[in-house]
Protein backbone atom coordinates (compact mmCIF):
# COMPACT_ATOMS: atom_id res chain seq x y z
CA UNK A 1 0.00 0.00 0.00
CA UNK A 2 1.45 3.05 -1.06
CA UNK A 3 1.63 6.44 0.94
CA UNK A 4 -0.75 8.05 -0.76
CA UNK A 5 -3.20 5.63 -0.20
CA UNK A 6 -2.56 5.26 3.60
CA UNK A 7 -2.67 8.81 4.00
CA UNK A 8 -6.19 9.00 2.32
CA UNK A 9 -7.63 6.33 4.32
CA UNK A 10 -6.56 7.79 6.98
CA UNK A 11 -7.99 11.23 6.05
CA UNK A 12 -11.43 9.74 5.32
CA UNK A 13 -11.35 8.06 8.58
CA UNK A 14 -10.41 10.96 10.46
CA UNK A 15 -13.39 13.07 8.71
CA UNK A 16 -15.95 10.29 9.11
CA UNK A 17 -14.77 9.88 13.32
CA UNK A 18 -15.72 13.94 12.81
CA UNK A 19 -18.57 13.70 11.43
CA UNK A 20 -19.58 11.12 14.35
CA UNK A 21 -18.83 13.16 17.08
CA UNK A 22 -20.53 16.17 15.55
CA UNK A 23 -23.39 14.16 15.09
CA UNK A 24 -23.68 12.71 18.56
CA UNK A 25 -22.34 16.01 19.93
CA UNK A 26 -23.68 19.00 17.57
CA UNK A 27 -22.37 21.70 20.45
CA UNK A 28 -19.27 21.25 19.48
CA UNK A 29 -20.02 23.45 16.39
CA UNK A 30 -22.94 24.91 17.53
CA UNK A 31 -22.64 26.61 20.70
CA UNK A 32 -22.94 30.24 21.56
CA UNK A 33 -24.14 29.86 24.96
CA UNK A 34 -26.20 31.85 26.64
CA UNK A 35 -27.54 35.42 25.21
CA UNK A 36 -29.69 37.92 26.78
CA UNK A 37 -31.99 39.90 24.59
CA UNK A 38 -33.45 43.18 25.89
CA UNK A 39 -36.46 44.43 23.88
CA UNK A 40 -38.92 47.60 23.91
CA UNK A 41 -42.43 46.93 23.53
CA UNK A 42 -45.25 49.29 22.77
CA UNK A 43 -46.90 51.09 26.29
CA UNK A 44 -50.17 50.64 26.91
CA UNK A 45 -51.20 52.60 29.53
CA UNK A 46 -54.11 49.92 30.89
CA UNK A 47 -55.15 46.26 30.52
CA UNK A 48 -58.60 48.33 29.58
CA UNK A 49 -56.55 49.91 26.11
CA UNK A 50 -54.67 46.55 25.19
CA UNK A 51 -57.82 44.87 25.44
CA UNK A 52 -59.13 47.18 23.06
CA UNK A 53 -55.94 47.33 20.95
CA UNK A 54 -55.08 43.54 20.36
CA UNK A 55 -56.70 40.97 17.72
CA UNK A 56 -57.12 38.30 20.12
CA UNK A 57 -57.81 37.02 23.68
CA UNK A 58 -57.71 33.68 24.50
CA UNK A 59 -57.10 31.59 27.45
CA UNK A 60 -55.37 28.16 26.08
CA UNK A 61 -52.91 25.81 27.08
CA UNK A 62 -49.10 24.90 25.90
CA UNK A 63 -49.63 21.67 23.96
CA UNK A 64 -46.04 21.35 22.45
CA UNK A 65 -43.34 23.25 20.86
CA UNK A 66 -44.20 23.29 16.99
CA UNK A 67 -40.28 24.75 15.86
CA UNK A 68 -37.60 26.39 17.17
CA UNK A 69 -35.79 29.16 14.82
CA UNK A 70 -32.66 31.25 15.03
CA UNK A 71 -31.94 33.06 12.29
CA UNK A 72 -32.97 36.80 11.62
CA UNK A 73 -33.80 36.46 15.98
CA UNK A 74 -34.28 33.87 17.62
CA UNK A 75 -37.93 32.47 18.49
CA UNK A 76 -39.95 29.51 19.47
CA UNK A 77 -43.39 28.53 17.95
CA UNK A 78 -45.51 26.73 20.74
CA UNK A 79 -49.14 24.93 19.66
CA UNK A 80 -51.78 25.88 21.76
CA UNK A 81 -54.97 24.14 22.69
CA UNK A 82 -58.00 27.47 22.57
CA UNK A 83 -60.00 26.79 25.74
CA UNK A 84 -62.21 30.12 25.27
CA UNK A 85 -62.51 32.87 22.91
CA UNK A 86 -62.82 36.82 24.95
CA UNK A 87 -61.63 38.53 21.21
CA UNK A 88 -63.05 37.57 18.94
CA UNK A 89 -66.12 35.76 20.13
CA UNK A 90 -66.40 34.37 16.79
CA UNK A 91 -63.05 32.90 16.92
CA UNK A 92 -63.30 29.20 16.02
CA UNK A 93 -59.85 27.64 16.10
CA UNK A 94 -59.60 24.78 18.44
CA UNK A 95 -55.72 25.34 17.69
CA UNK A 96 -53.30 28.29 17.19
CA UNK A 97 -49.75 28.64 16.76
CA UNK A 98 -47.90 31.09 19.01
CA UNK A 99 -44.71 32.49 18.31
CA UNK A 100 -42.25 33.76 21.67
CA UNK A 101 -39.26 35.63 21.44
CA UNK A 102 -36.95 33.44 22.72
CA UNK A 103 -34.46 30.19 22.46
CA UNK A 104 -33.79 27.14 24.43
CA UNK A 105 -32.07 23.70 23.04
CA UNK A 106 -29.12 21.48 23.79
CA UNK A 107 -26.56 23.82 22.37
CA UNK A 108 -27.73 27.43 22.88
CA UNK A 109 -30.15 29.51 24.59
CA UNK A 110 -31.51 32.81 24.01
CA UNK A 111 -33.51 34.46 27.00
CA UNK A 112 -36.11 37.64 26.90
CA UNK A 113 -35.38 39.78 29.51
CA UNK A 114 -38.51 39.86 31.68
CA UNK A 115 -40.13 37.43 29.23
CA UNK A 116 -39.08 33.52 30.37
CA UNK A 117 -40.48 31.05 27.26
CA UNK A 118 -43.65 29.19 28.23
CA UNK A 119 -43.29 25.50 29.73
CA UNK A 120 -45.61 22.97 27.92
CA UNK A 121 -48.66 21.94 29.84
CA UNK A 122 -49.05 25.52 31.16
CA UNK A 123 -52.40 27.82 30.73
CA UNK A 124 -52.38 31.49 29.83
CA UNK A 125 -54.26 34.21 28.83
CA UNK A 126 -53.00 35.34 26.23
CA UNK A 127 -53.32 39.19 24.46
CA UNK A 128 -52.33 38.55 20.58
CA UNK A 129 -51.57 39.82 17.57
CA UNK A 130 -51.58 37.98 13.78
CA UNK A 131 -47.61 37.11 13.62
CA UNK A 132 -46.57 39.68 10.92
CA UNK A 133 -43.78 37.19 10.08
CA UNK A 134 -43.18 36.97 6.36
CA UNK A 135 -44.68 34.03 4.78
CA UNK A 136 -46.63 32.98 7.86
CA UNK A 137 -49.57 35.63 7.87
CA UNK A 138 -52.26 33.35 6.25
CA UNK A 139 -51.62 30.27 8.94
CA UNK A 140 -53.25 30.71 12.47
CA UNK A 141 -50.16 31.85 13.91
CA UNK A 142 -50.40 34.72 16.29
CA UNK A 143 -47.36 36.98 18.72
CA UNK A 144 -48.38 37.87 22.09
CA UNK A 145 -48.55 41.81 21.85
CA UNK A 146 -46.27 43.09 24.72
CA UNK A 147 -44.21 40.16 25.59
CA UNK A 148 -44.20 38.86 29.03
CA UNK A 149 -46.76 42.09 29.74
CA UNK A 150 -49.37 39.95 27.86
CA UNK A 151 -49.17 36.40 28.91
CA UNK A 152 -51.36 35.75 32.22
CA UNK A 153 -50.01 33.01 33.80
CA UNK A 154 -53.20 30.84 35.17
CA UNK A 155 -52.68 28.39 38.18
CA UNK A 156 -55.75 26.75 40.09
CA UNK A 157 -58.13 28.44 37.75
CA UNK A 158 -56.48 31.85 39.14
CA UNK A 159 -54.80 34.43 37.16
CA UNK A 160 -51.11 35.71 38.28
CA UNK A 161 -49.60 38.06 35.49
CA UNK A 162 -45.61 38.25 35.29
CA UNK A 163 -46.19 41.78 36.04
CA UNK A 164 -48.21 42.23 38.74
CA UNK A 165 -47.33 45.77 39.37
CA UNK A 166 -48.62 46.83 36.44
CA UNK A 167 -52.07 45.14 36.33
CA UNK A 168 -52.29 44.86 40.53
CA UNK A 169 -56.13 44.68 40.74
CA UNK A 170 -56.29 41.37 38.36
CA UNK A 171 -53.57 39.21 40.62
CA UNK A 172 -55.45 36.69 41.91
CA UNK A 173 -58.48 37.09 40.25
CA UNK A 174 -60.35 33.83 39.03
CA UNK A 175 -60.30 33.42 35.06
CA UNK A 176 -64.03 33.53 35.29
CA UNK A 177 -64.08 36.87 36.35
CA UNK A 178 -60.52 38.19 34.69
CA UNK A 179 -62.95 37.08 31.86
CA UNK A 180 -65.99 39.03 32.47
CA UNK A 181 -63.90 41.95 33.36
CA UNK A 182 -62.22 41.98 29.44
CA UNK A 183 -65.77 41.58 28.01
CA UNK A 184 -67.17 44.56 29.93
CA UNK A 185 -64.25 46.54 28.46
CA UNK A 186 -64.59 45.33 25.00
CA UNK A 187 -68.68 46.37 25.29
CA UNK A 188 -68.06 49.98 26.20
CA UNK A 189 -65.68 51.83 23.89
CA UNK A 190 -63.25 53.86 24.79
CA UNK A 191 -64.62 56.83 26.65
CA UNK A 192 -63.84 60.11 23.91
CA UNK A 193 -61.42 61.93 25.70
CA UNK A 194 -60.72 65.25 23.74
CA UNK A 195 -57.22 65.52 22.78
CA UNK A 196 -55.01 68.91 23.63
CA UNK A 197 -58.00 71.13 24.99
CA UNK A 198 -57.32 72.30 28.62
CA UNK A 199 -58.42 71.39 31.95
CA UNK A 200 -60.32 74.81 31.85
CA UNK A 201 -62.26 73.72 28.37
CA UNK A 202 -63.33 70.42 29.42
CA UNK A 203 -64.87 71.63 33.12
CA UNK A 204 -64.60 75.23 32.81
CA UNK A 205 -63.63 77.51 36.08
CA UNK A 206 -64.24 77.37 39.67
CA UNK A 207 -67.70 78.71 40.59
CA UNK A 208 -69.49 79.50 44.34
CA UNK A 209 -72.22 76.32 44.38
CA UNK A 210 -75.10 78.69 45.59
CA UNK A 211 -74.61 81.25 42.98
CA UNK A 212 -74.38 78.45 40.19
CA UNK A 213 -77.53 77.45 41.03
CA UNK A 214 -79.46 80.31 41.29
CA UNK A 215 -77.96 81.12 37.38
CA UNK A 216 -79.16 77.33 36.73
CA UNK A 217 -82.31 77.80 37.89
CA UNK A 218 -82.49 80.99 35.97
CA UNK A 219 -81.64 79.41 32.67
CA UNK A 220 -83.41 76.02 32.89
CA UNK A 221 -86.56 76.71 34.92
CA UNK A 222 -85.36 73.77 37.08
CA UNK A 223 -83.59 73.50 40.50
CA UNK A 224 -80.03 72.32 40.10
CA UNK A 225 -79.83 68.96 42.01
CA UNK A 226 -77.12 67.77 44.21
CA UNK A 227 -76.27 64.73 46.34
CA UNK A 228 -77.07 65.22 50.20
CA UNK A 229 -75.44 62.21 51.01
CA UNK A 230 -71.71 60.95 50.11
CA UNK A 231 -69.33 58.02 51.66
CA UNK A 232 -67.92 58.60 54.86
CA UNK A 233 -64.90 60.43 54.53
CA UNK A 234 -65.99 62.41 51.32
CA UNK A 235 -66.56 65.96 51.14
CA UNK A 236 -67.51 68.42 48.37
CA UNK A 237 -63.95 70.32 47.38
CA UNK A 238 -65.06 72.15 44.48
CA UNK A 239 -67.71 72.83 42.12
CA UNK A 240 -66.75 73.97 38.56
CA UNK A 241 -68.73 75.59 35.77
CA UNK A 242 -68.71 75.89 32.25
CA UNK A 243 -70.61 77.75 29.85
CA UNK A 244 -71.33 77.81 26.35
CA UNK A 245 -68.36 80.05 26.09
CA UNK A 246 -66.12 77.58 27.37
CA UNK A 247 -63.62 79.49 29.54
CA UNK A 248 -65.70 82.56 30.84
CA UNK A 249 -68.65 82.88 33.00
CA UNK A 250 -70.77 84.21 30.28
CA UNK A 251 -73.43 83.24 28.38
CA UNK A 252 -75.50 79.95 29.63
CA UNK A 253 -74.40 77.24 31.89
CA UNK A 254 -73.85 74.14 29.19
CA UNK A 255 -71.91 72.02 32.59
CA UNK A 256 -71.78 71.95 36.46
CA UNK A 257 -69.14 69.51 37.70
CA UNK A 258 -68.57 69.14 41.27
CA UNK A 259 -66.51 66.99 43.26
CA UNK A 260 -65.89 64.68 46.38
CA UNK A 261 -62.56 63.56 47.54
CA UNK A 262 -61.21 61.85 50.97
CA UNK A 263 -57.90 63.78 50.19
CA UNK A 264 -58.78 67.39 49.49
CA UNK A 265 -58.46 66.54 45.82
CA UNK A 266 -60.45 69.92 43.93
CA UNK A 267 -58.79 68.93 40.86
CA UNK A 268 -61.85 67.36 38.26
CA UNK A 269 -59.42 65.15 36.66
CA UNK A 270 -58.09 63.53 40.30
CA UNK A 271 -60.37 64.14 42.68
CA UNK A 272 -61.96 60.72 43.41
CA UNK A 273 -65.85 61.46 42.77
CA UNK A 274 -67.25 63.49 39.92
CA UNK A 275 -70.90 63.95 39.27
CA UNK A 276 -71.43 65.91 35.68
CA UNK A 277 -74.52 67.92 34.98
CA UNK A 278 -76.12 68.64 31.57
CA UNK A 279 -78.20 68.45 29.26
CA UNK A 280 -78.95 65.06 28.31
CA UNK A 281 -78.38 65.44 24.33
CA UNK A 282 -75.08 66.46 25.49
CA UNK A 283 -73.96 63.10 26.61
CA UNK A 284 -76.14 60.90 24.77
CA UNK A 285 -73.30 58.08 24.59
CA UNK A 286 -74.21 57.70 28.63
CA UNK A 287 -77.75 58.01 28.67
CA UNK A 288 -80.04 54.90 30.18
CA UNK A 289 -82.12 53.46 27.83
CA UNK A 290 -84.60 50.92 29.33
CA UNK A 291 -84.46 47.33 28.45
CA UNK A 292 -80.92 47.85 26.94
CA UNK A 293 -77.85 45.47 28.94
CA UNK A 294 -74.56 47.11 28.08
CA UNK A 295 -71.72 44.81 28.52
CA UNK A 296 -71.39 42.45 31.40
CA UNK A 297 -70.96 44.63 34.57
CA UNK A 298 -73.22 47.26 32.84
CA UNK A 299 -77.03 47.25 32.97
CA UNK A 300 -80.23 49.76 32.96
CA UNK A 301 -81.52 49.97 36.44
CA UNK A 302 -84.02 52.53 37.75
CA UNK A 303 -82.76 55.08 40.34
CA UNK A 304 -84.79 56.67 43.03
CA UNK A 305 -87.45 56.28 39.94
CA UNK A 306 -85.90 57.53 37.21
CA UNK A 307 -83.50 56.15 34.31
CA UNK A 308 -80.51 54.86 35.78
CA UNK A 309 -77.90 52.96 34.18
CA UNK A 310 -74.33 51.58 36.16
CA UNK A 311 -71.03 49.58 34.31
CA UNK A 312 -67.71 50.37 33.62
CA UNK A 313 -65.88 52.32 30.82
CA UNK A 314 -62.50 53.43 30.37
CA UNK A 315 -61.62 56.60 31.76
CA UNK A 316 -57.78 58.32 31.05
CA UNK A 317 -58.41 61.76 32.02
CA UNK A 318 -55.76 63.82 32.85
CA UNK A 319 -53.97 62.33 36.22
CA UNK A 320 -56.68 60.02 36.58
CA UNK A 321 -55.07 56.84 35.31
CA UNK A 322 -51.74 57.47 36.99
CA UNK A 323 -53.73 57.43 40.13
CA UNK A 324 -56.50 54.65 39.36
CA UNK A 325 -55.73 53.29 36.43
CA UNK A 326 -57.64 53.31 33.28
CA UNK A 327 -61.14 52.75 34.45
CA UNK A 328 -63.99 54.05 36.11
CA UNK A 329 -67.01 53.23 37.53
CA UNK A 330 -69.96 54.66 36.71
CA UNK A 331 -73.99 55.75 37.45
CA UNK A 332 -75.87 58.15 35.63
CA UNK A 333 -79.71 59.07 36.10
CA UNK A 334 -81.49 60.98 33.76
CA UNK A 335 -84.13 63.48 35.46
CA UNK A 336 -85.77 65.35 32.58
CA UNK A 337 -83.94 65.97 30.25
CA UNK A 338 -80.96 66.81 32.68
CA UNK A 339 -78.00 63.92 32.83
CA UNK A 340 -76.47 63.09 36.16
CA UNK A 341 -73.21 60.97 35.72
CA UNK A 342 -70.85 60.20 38.52
CA UNK A 343 -67.62 58.98 38.30
CA UNK A 344 -65.41 57.24 40.37
CA UNK A 345 -62.28 54.60 40.51
CA UNK A 346 -63.28 50.95 41.23
CA UNK A 347 -62.35 51.03 45.07
CA UNK A 348 -65.64 53.75 45.52
CA UNK A 349 -68.25 50.98 45.22
CA UNK A 350 -71.40 51.19 43.12
CA UNK A 351 -73.93 50.81 46.02
CA UNK A 352 -72.12 54.40 47.34
CA UNK A 353 -72.44 55.60 43.94
CA UNK A 354 -75.99 54.50 43.42
CA UNK A 355 -76.77 56.41 47.20
CA UNK A 356 -75.49 59.12 45.42
CA UNK A 357 -77.55 59.20 43.15
CA UNK A 358 -80.50 58.80 45.42
CA UNK A 359 -80.10 61.39 47.17
CA UNK A 360 -80.18 64.54 44.75
CA UNK A 361 -82.27 67.25 45.90
CA UNK A 362 -82.48 71.05 44.75
CA UNK A 363 -79.52 73.48 46.12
Amino acid sequence: MNKRRVYLLALTAIITLSLLIVWRNPCLINNNGTIVIYTNYRGYQSLYDMTHSVEAIIVGRVDAIQSRTWSVAPFTTFNITVFQAVKPSTLNQSKILVNQGGYKDECRTAIVSGDPLMNVGETYIFFLDKSRIENRTSRNEYVPDMGGLSMFPVRSEKVYPRYESWTPSVSGMTVENLVKRLETYLSHPPFPQPLGPSVEYTYGLKANLTSTAGQWSSERGVPLLQPTWSPDGFTQTAVYVRNSNATTNTSVITQVTTLYSSEGIDDPTTAEIQLRVQREGDMYWMVPHPGVKIGVEGNYTVIAGHSGYAGVIGWFDGGYYELYGGSARVVSVLVGDVLFFFRAPESVSYSDLIKMASSLKPV
